[in-house]
């Protein structure tokens, strides 16, 4: 057994289970803060494990010289999510206002991919894009979109 592959693949499938609303398998509390978790399990882990099935990336996008407030294209994607295919996942702050992410899930049937030993491999993933509007370095009403993603891809097996 490869118990480091283990818990990285454990954690990333409790994420996963938590934002994508499977019933009954929700073992994470309320409005948990994903992004900090992400993050920080992302300075632990900052390449997969050899053996591991789940996989987690991350990367920053920014849009400079909007002729809007970056803040408020976020919440206007936060209002229209049915129209973007996004759902909606409120998190607990530090602050009092609490904070929002974007998801979307999706599956990709007969993904093939060659593992850490260079073996060929086949399986079915689901994919999971979670989008956070990272306000810093900038302020809040500059007319510049930052916002940070991360690609979650949980193995099916």
């Amino acid at each position: 057994m490869h118990l480091h592959s283990f818990t990285y693949d454990y954690h990333l499938r409790c994420i996963y289970n938590y934002i994508s609303g499977n019933p009954g398998v929700n073992k994470v509390c309320d409005r948990y803060n994903v992004h900090q978790f992400l993050d920080d399990f992302l300075k632990y882990y900052n390449k997969a494990p050899n053996f591991a099935r789940n996989l987690v990336h991350t990367d920053t996008l920014t849009i400079k010289d909007l002729v809007t407030e970056g803040r408020q294209l976020f919440e206007y994607l936060l209002h229209n999510v049915n129209q973007y295919d996004f759902k909606v996942v409120e998190m607990e702050s530090h602050e009092n206002e609490p904070e929002y992410i974007l998801v979307q899930v999706t599956s990709a049937p007969q993904v093939s991919y060659k593992d850490s030993q260079d073996q060929q491999h086949t399986d079915d993933f689901d994919i999971t894009l979670i989008v956070y509007n990272l306000c810093a370095p900038f302020s809040p009403k500059d007319n510049i979109l930052h916002l940070k993603y991360y690609l979650l891809l949980t193995s099916k097996r």
